[in-house]
C-alpha cells in the first residue's frame, strides 16, 4: 500500500503457485477402441479363425467384430506429467470524499495455465493399422493393409507371457511397441479479470435521518465489469484420442461477459425510544446483464429489532441468482471412466429383466453382457452453453441474545430456509442408474446408452450421459446455533 492523502491510497496484490505433478499409470492397451478383425488376418490360429470369422458368419474378404480387451504389458508403463502455473494480479485507489463518502476502484486478473504431457500411450490409428494385417502374395511376409511407413504387426493372438519376441510371427515385437506408441500434449487455462467501482457513505452528514432514528442512512453504491475466458489446445493425438485416454480431447476457445449494478442501504427506523433500542431495515438490489443467459435482478430485504441492548429479533428475505460459470459452460466434453458398477451385467445381474429394460437392455442380452473387471464404466462428461441461471429464495428468521449482565457472552439461534430452483448440477452416474433401475424414470433413463452388446464400457458407444444440467430443486432448512463466551485470563 501507498497512501498519498486522505483521498487517495494505492494498493496491490501479488499471488502466485506453480505446482507440477509426475505419475506413472498402468500400461495402455486396446481396450475396445481397435475392436474389428479382418478375416484374411494370418496373425489368426486356425481355432481363432473359426470362432470369430467362421462362427461368426463372416467371410475372408470381411471384418469380424470381436471385442478385444487387452492390456499392452510388454510396452511398460504409462508416464504422465502435469502442471499449473496460476498467479493473481489485483491493484487499486481507495479513500475518502470529504465526510461522507468514500470509494474503492480496484481491477484484477487472475489466470491458471496448465500443461499436461503424457507418454508412452498407443495412437489408436496406428493400432488399428498393425492389427489390420494381410499376407503379401509376392513375399509371403505379413504386412500392413494400409501400407503405413513403419507399420510391424501387432501380433496379441498369441500367448507368449507377455514377452517381447524377435519374430511377429511368435508375438509382439519392440517394432511394432515402437510403431504403434506415442506423446502427447495438452494444453488450457482460464482468466478472469475484474474491474470494480463502489462508493459507500454515510449520509447522517447531509441530514438523510429518519427524525425517530439517531443515526443516517448508510449506504453502498458501485458496478462491476467481469470477462470470463476459458481455452484448451490439444495436440492432433489428444483430438483423436489416445488408446489409453477413453476419448478424444476438444479444443476450446470460450468466453462470456458479465455487467453489474448494485445498491445497498442500512436504514435506522427507530432508535433509543421506549421498546425500541433500534429497529432498523437494510435493502439491497442488484442487476446483472451476462452475455450467456441476459439479465437478472437480484435483491434483499432485512429487518432488526432490538427492543432492549440484550435482545435482537432479526428477519430476512434474499432472492440471488447463479448463472453458470465458465467451467459447467464450457468444460470440454468427452468419454470419462465414472462409473463403478451396472446392475444389468453378468451371468446373475442384480436387476430384473423389466428393470434393465428401462436401462436399455434388450431381452437377448439380459444375462448376456460382460461385467468390467475393473469396475470402470464409461461416462459422457463436459459442459452445457444452454444452461439457464439458478435461482435461490433464501428467507431466515432468529434472535441474538447478549445479556448486559454477562459481558462478552453472544448467543444466536437463527432458522433458515432455501431453495434453489433450475439448479445446475452434474448428476452422478450411480443417482442416474439407480433412478433408472429402480424408479423407471425416463428422465434419467434417457441419459443411459448402451452399445450393441448391452455394454456401457466395451466400446465407446456404451456410457452414461452426466454433463452439467438443470437438475431441478434443491432444498435446505435448519437451524443454526451459536453460543460464545470470551471471558479475561488475568494479566
Amino acid at each position: 500500500t501507498y497512501r498519498f492523502n486522505d483521498m487517495a491510497e494505492g494498493y496491490m496484490e501479488l499471488m502466485f503457485m506453480d505446482d507440477v505433478s509426475t505419475a506413472q499409470i498402468a500400461p495402455t492397451g486396446n481396450f475396445n477402441v481397435a475392436p474389428n478383425v479382418n478375416c484374411d488376418n494370418p496373425m489368426l490360429s486356425a481355432q481363432q479363425y473359426d470362432t470369430f470369422c467362421v462362427q461368426g458368419g463372416y467371410t475372408d474378404d470381411e471384418y469380424a467384430t470381436v471385442s478385444i480387451n487387452r492390456r499392452s504389458l510388454e510396452g511398460g508403463p504409462r508416464d504422465w506429467r502435469h502442471g499449473h502455473t496460476s498467479f493473481r494480479l489485483l491493484a487499486g485507489l481507495r479513500g475518502d470524499l470529504g465526510d461522507a463518502w468514500s470509494y474503492d476502484l480496484y481491477a484484477m486478473h487472475a489466470q491458471m495455465n496448465f500443461l499436461e504431457i503424457g507418454g508412452n500411450d498407443a495412437n489408436v490409428a496406428r493400432m488399428q493399422n498393425a492389427l489390420d494385417i494381410i499376407e503379401d502374395p509376392v513375399t509371403g511376409e505379413w504386412v500392413c493393409r494400409s501400407g503405413d511407413d513403419g507399420c510391424v504387426p501387432w501380433n496379441i493372438f498369441v500367448n507368449n507371457g507377455n514377452q517381447i519376441v524377435d519374430d511377429y510371427r511368435q508375438g509382439v515385437t519392440q517394432e511394432a511397441i515402437d510403431y504403434m506408441y506415442t506423446r502427447y500434449l495438452d494444453s488450457g487455462g482460464s482468466q478472469v479479470q475484474v474491474v470494480n467501482l463502489t462508493f459507500t457513505g454515510d449520509l447522517e452528514n447531509y441530514g438523510l435521518a429518519l427524525p425517530s432514528a439517531t443515526e443516517g442512512i448508510q449506504m453502498a453504491v458501485g458496478g462491476e465489469v467481469r470477462h470470463e475466458y476459458m481455452w484448451r489446445q490439444p495436440d492432433e493425438v489428444n483430438v483423436q484420442g489416445s488408446a489409453g485416454s477413453g476419448g478424444g480431447a476438444e479444443r476450446i476457445d470460450a468466453a462470456y461477459n458479465v455487467y453489474e449494478f448494485f445498491a445497498e442501504a442500512l436504514i435506522p427506523l427507530v432508535q433509543d425510544a421506549t421498546g425500541f433500542h433500534d429497529l432498523s431495515a437494510e435493502l439491497g438490489y442488484r442487476y446483472s446483464d451476462y452475455s450467456t443467459s441476459g439479465g437478472a435482478n437480484t435483491y434483499k430485504g432485512l429487518l432488526s429489532w432490538a427492543p432492549t441492548p440484550s435482545f435482537r429479533f432479526r428477519a430476512s428475505y434474499n432472492r440471488a441468482i447463479r448463472s453458470a460459470n465458465i467451467f459447467e459452460l464450457y468444460r470440454p466434453a468427452g468419454l470419462n471412466l465414472g462409473g463403478t458398477f451396472d446392475p444389468c451385467s453378468g451371468p446373475e445381474p442384480n436387476a430384473t429383466q423389466a428393470e434393465c429394460a428401462n436401462s436399455g437392455v434388450t431381452a437377448q442380452q439380459y444375462g448376456q453382457i460382460d461385467p468390467n473387471p475393473a469396475n470402470q464404466y464409461n461416462t459422457f462428461e463436459g459442459g452445457n452453453p444452454d444452461l439457464d441461471p439458478e435461482v435461490a429464495d433464501t428467507f431466515t428468521i432468529g434472535v441474538v441474545f447478549t445479556p448486559s449482565g454477562m459481558p462478552g457472552f453472544t448467543a444466536t439461534v437463527d432458522y433458515y430456509d432455501i431453495q434453489i430452483e433450475d439448479a445446475i448440477a452434474q448428476e452422478a452416474y450411480g443417482v442416474i442408474m439407480n433412478l433408472c433401475i429402480d424408479e423407471g424414470n425416463q428422465a434419467y433413463c434417457d441419459l443411459i446408452h448402451r452399445d450393441q452388446f448391452g455394454s456401457l464400457w466395451n466400446t465407446n458407444q456404451g456410457f452414461v450421459e452426466t454433463t452439467y444440467q438443470n437438475i431441478g430443486l434443491f432444498a435446505n432448512s435448519g437451524v443454526d446455533v451459536s453460543l460464545a463466551y470470551m471471558h479475561t485470563l488475568g494479566s
